[in-house]
């Protein structure tokens, strides 16, 4: 009978087992929370890359943030404005109806323009002005000022997004940019202060009058005609007219 020499390896322990499987857990997830935040920084860098933007350009593509206004367009305006003909005007206005760019925006009569970000001009009352500038005709451009305290709005408090958008609409709706009402009626606040609201207060260029359409003249009917209904029935109108017309005449 052949006996092995070779002794049997020690068996772990129960609680041994039992440490280890508690161990596993949390250092699972803190590896994978590890490895969230290295994938987000990576792909967060590829991105600015592509784009061509570095951190702080990135931030002052976001409007409506209250900064200082630039004087120079972003740009992605800049290339946008750049001359083109009417019909492009018109296609685009209908592309960005269905698409809105915020900040941007084209008008019923085909001028491109663009506004913001908000200027704080009294931080005590938190006034804001925004000024927005347009192109038309390739060449020719204007350009208008709003002032208001969208603050006392608690709608704008809420959810900026909203009230800028609908700020947008109503700018977008108009043939003229800085023409019609100077006081931009918000939906959302107008339960609320008339301050809240974007009044202009400067504009470079008056806008042209609008064309109101002449109304067509009433063409006077010949006397001969009044004179044979007159004397004439329906049914032998045609046949008296003639005689009516030759008797006047």
């Amino acid at each position: 009978m052949i006996f092995s020499t070779r002794a049997n390896p020690p068996q772990p322990h129960f609680l041994q087992i039992l440490l280890l499987s508690f161990l596993k857990v949390p250092v699972m997830s803190i590896l994978f929370m590890l490895y969230n935040l290295v994938a987000k920084q990576i792909l967060k860098n590829i991105m600015l890359r592509t784009v061509g933007m570095n951190h702080s350009s990135l931030e002052n593509t976001i409007l409506h943030v209250e900064k200082p206004l630039e004087e120079t367009p972003h740009p992605i305006f800049r290339q946008i404005l750049e001359g083109e003909s009417q019909d492009t005007m018109f296609k685009r206005r209908r592309r960005f109806k269905r698409n809105p760019l915020p900040g941007f925006f084209v008008t019923r009569g085909g001028h491109s323009c663009t506004y913001g970000p908000a200027k704080v001009i009294d931080h005590a009352t938190g006034m804001l002005e925004v000024r927005v500038n347009c192109r038309y005709e390739r060449t020719k451009t204007y350009m208008c000022v709003f002032q208001g305290n969208p603050k006392r709005c608690r709608a704008y408090v809420a959810d900026q997004s909203i009230y800028w958008r609908q700020v947008q609409d109503l700018l977008a709706k108009k043939h003229h940019a800085c023409a019609g009402k100077p006081l931009l009626d918000v939906s959302i606040c107008k339960s609320e202060s008339k301050d809240s609201l974007l009044k202009q207060i400067y504009a470079s260029e008056k806008p042209p009058p609008m064309q109101q359409k002449e109304k067509p003249k009433d063409k006077k009917k010949p006397k001969g005609m009044k004179k044979s209904k007159e004397y004439c029935g329906k049914m032998w109108n045609r046949f008296c007219n003639f005689f009516v017309n030759l008797w006047h005449n």
